[in-house]
């Protein structure tokens, strides 16, 4: 009796069905067989026999996409089988595989019909074979069903001539003929369609070859003649090129038709445009390479005992199993958190279609025990009848570890509001120490006394260094505007270079910026090449060239035309930094000035450096280029506008001393010892001081005397009304009003809008009695 598969298990899902019916003694052979098919991409269902009776049975009660025979058995034959197919008018390929069958015995064997022989130690041609007899098989019964079409339509001609005519332009394929010299003589419309032609473009003017690429001519030139002598030919693959010049590909069969005398008149061609197919077939190509090759976790499990029916190569290589082992492994292997119980509640809303997804975060443990988190997408599938579950499985540790960033770099930013918050009391109470210890200084006529007032003043000073740093930290700090030779700062950052870099890296200076300042902060600058610098150091290992250049561009040829479409100069600064080292990829310079980012191993890096030279020169209202690499080094552009002139600017940090133009002044600040530590410096320069502990306040004494008032010393951050309300309060009373603002921050983004609104100056606290005064003096023009 026929022996039948009942081993067979769901495979891969982008194998191919198969219906087989071998006819062999052997199981074992059989056996061979069905592993190459599946070698080769095919899931056969299949079924084994070794007799005519056996054979003729399956034949008549099933349907089969291919046959397999052994040549020779005890009790049957290959070709006493083919016999068989061929008396059932089956049109089933019929492969022969022998191991002993001669090249004699094989010539008759096809020439009695069947689709080709194999030898049995040459399997490998098994596969490509079957493929191309299933298909042929397909191309066959269209073609058959197109003839019976056809012949429908030719015997009911005398009943309609349009039926057949309709019939023959609309049928599904092209069909066309060709005379004896391959000049078109007839053409459906739907090859006309395709070809995007007339008919009366084609018929008698042109040959076949016309609509042909110029490759595909001499394949042409051969098969004609092949088909005029043979009376046919069987699926030609090959293209046809329409009107507008694209091509697209199609399978050609055509038959000659001859007189009584065998003469050859014209050839009858079917066309089948295999686009659609073309397009399947390496669409399922691409789909199960895109599977096997992925670098993502890709699983499928049974749905009753869970166990891995398929992994991808990316989980293997994440995980570090075998595929031998880990099909023999259950998800709960794979996720230490779970057991049975809680994986099914986890599953049952997709086993009771509540749920078409489940979307959740777990850990997966490798074959050597590490961790690692997971975002795990699991779908329930049905697979022919077969429940499976998909799962898709996303290593989130670099999310994880940016989420750590964030929750860290938050952290921070409330420390620097602490910091800053502090700074700027403290700042308040040094200003007032300070002030009250510079007039002791200059009044106590005891030598010793005034030493100790002295000692008070330089602790304050320190003080104030410290509080500085705290500022900076919560970027609320000073930052400086004043000319800054960009030569002088790369010569500053170059000697520090030398004093410490790997001697095998020569640092080059091509300088040729002439004008050669900006203005800005000369610290912040000098900390921004400094860093783009260490960054080429670390990039060049084993040593290279570090180089920096300067040069003069016109505004208009820099992307600083945008920003300044007509600045003083009309010029501006590239300043490049460039390095032999590594260099970097593409994707990389994408993200390279993102806060955070790094190339370098972890501890060795914040990913701030880039992130912080990114906001130094937009600060300075500059732009920033990187350009790298891979293996060829990496350039950084800046570009800077330039300026002519050194303008007079004041450097409120400088000692210096004018003797003050007296004046009336208010001042308006809420810490009541800072208000009068400044009337007492101010008075015995013969000002006269009215002190106000809020902005209410101060407009109520302002509203009635303001004409009296020459200078208001005006603080920030005051209670019930703010500084910039304040101002803008004072200013609706007297648009001419002389304000010199004072903060413990420094001059921000609110301080310096009050400046833009027509503050005269700015004061940072803490301050000296030099400093006051003389921008007391600036301010009322008496330098």
């Amino acid at each position: 009796m026929a022996k039948e598969d009942k081993n067979s298990k769901a495979g891969d899902l982008t194998a191919k069905p198969l219906r087989l019916l071998i006819v062999e003694d052997s199981q074992s052979d059989a056996d061979l067989i069905i592993r190459e098919l599946k070698r080769g991409g095919f899931d056969p269902k299949w079924k084994r026999v070794e007799t005519s009776h056996e054979m003729e049975a399956l034949l008549d009660g099933e349907t089969w996409d291919v046959i397999i025979s052994d040549f020779k058995m005890p009790n049957f034959s290959g070709l006493a089988a083919l016999q068989l197919l061929q008396r059932k008018n089956l049109d089933i390929p019929f492969i022969i595989v022998s191991g002993t069958i001669g090249e004699e015995t094989a010539v008759a064997v096809m020439k009695a019909g069947a689709s080709d022989y194999i030898m049995k130690d040459n399997l490998s041609r098994l596969t490509s074979a079957v493929e191309r007899e299933l298909r042929e098989s397909e191309i066959r019964k269209a073609h058959k069903k197109a003839d019976e079409d056809l012949k429908i339509a030719v015997g009911a001609l005398e009943k309609s001539s349009e039926e057949i005519c309709d019939l023959y332009n609309n049928a599904p394929c092209g069909y066309h003929s060709l005379d004896k010299n391959g000049m078109f003589i007839q053409i459906n419309d739907t090859e006309l369609k395709w070809l995007g032609y007339s008919r009366e473009e084609l018929i008698g003017k042109k040959k076949f070859t016309y609509v042909i690429p110029l490759e595909d001519v001499n394949v042409f030139n051969k098969t004609f003649p092949v088909l005029r002598d043979r009376g046919y030919i069987r699926d030609i693959e090959g293209n046809f090129v329409r009107k507008d010049g694209s091509v697209f590909p199609v399978l050609i069969n055509a038959t000659a038709v001859k007189d009584e005398k065998g003469k050859f008149i014209c050839s009858r061609s079917s066309v089948f445009d295999m686009t659609e197919q073309k397009r399947i077939e390496k669409d399922r190509a691409l789909l199960s390479e895109t599977i096997s090759a992925s670098l993502n976790e890709i699983y499928l499990f049974d749905s009753k005992t869970l166990l891995f029916k398929y992994v991808s190569r990316g989980a293997l290589e994440n995980l570090g199993y075998s595929l031998e082992r880990i099909l023999k492994m259950t998800p709960l292997d794979l996720k230490p958190e779970f057991d049975r119980k809680s994986f099914e509640r986890l599953i049952n809303p997709l086993v009771d279609k509540t749920k078409d997804m489940q979307i959740f975060e777990t850990v997966h443990k490798r074959a050597d025990g590490s961790v690692y988190p997971v975002e795990v997408h699991l779908q329930l599938l049905d697979h022919g009848g077969e429940k499976i579950f998909l799962s898709v499985i996303l290593d989130i540790t670099d999310r994880k570890h940016l989420e750590e960033r964030l929750r860290h770099s938050e952290k921070m930013e409330a420390i620097g509001q602490l910091a800053g918050g502090v700074a700027h009391d403290f700042n308040n109470q040094l200003a007032a120490i300070m002030g009250y210890a510079e007039m002791l200084a200059d009044r106590l006529e005891d030598k010793n006394l005034r030493g100790h007032a002295e000692n008070i003043v330089r602790a304050s000073r320190r003080a104030s260094d410290l509080t500085r740093d705290l500022l900076a930290f919560s970027r609320k700090g000073k930052m400086r505007s004043i000319p800054v030779n960009i030569h002088e700062e790369i010569e500053e950052v170059v000697s520090m270079l030398e004093r410490s870099i790997d001697k095998r890296i020569e640092i080059k200076r091509i300088l040729k910026a002439i004008p050669s300042s900006v203005i800005g902060d000369p610290s912040q600058l000098q900390n921004a090449l400094l860093n783009i610098a260490i960054n080429a150091r670390d990039a060049m290992p084993n040593g290279g060239e570090l180089i920096f250049t300067t040069e003069n561009l016109k505004m208009e040829e820099s992307p600083l035309k945008d920003k300044y479409p007509k600045n003083d100069t009309g010029h501006c600064m590239k300043i490049s930094i460039s390095d032999s080292g590594i260099g970097m990829a593409q994707e990389t310079i994408k993200h390279i000035f993102e806060p955070f980012f790094t190339t370098k191993e972890r501890g060795k890096g914040t990913g701030m450096g880039l992130a912080s030279v990114y906001g130094t020169v937009n600060n300075h209202n500059g732009v920033i280029i990187a350009s790298s690499e891979a293996g060829h080094g990496s350039v950084f552009t800046i570009y800077f506008p330039v300026i002519d002139d050194v303008p007079d600017i004041i450097d409120n940090g400088k000692e210096r001393f004018h003797a003050p133009k007296k004046a009336t002044i208010m001042v308006v600040d809420d810490e009541e010892i800072l208000s009068n530590m400044v009337a007492s410096v101010l008075k015995p320069f013969g000002h006269r001081v009215m002190v106000c502990s809020n902005g209410t306040e101060a407009l109520e004494m302002y509203r009635k005397i303001y004409k009296e008032i020459d200078i208001v010393i005006l603080d920030m951050i005051m209670p019930k009304m703010s500084g910039r309300d304040t101002f803008l309060a004072l200013k609706k009373i007297n648009p001419d009003i002389k304000v010199i603002l004072s903060s413990g921050y420094s001059i921000d983004g609110e301080a310096q809008s009050i400046m833009d609104a027509g503050a005269k100056s700015f004061i940072q606290k803490p301050f000296n009695i030099n400093e006051l005064t003389n921008t007391i003096n600036d301010v009322l023009g008496n330098k």
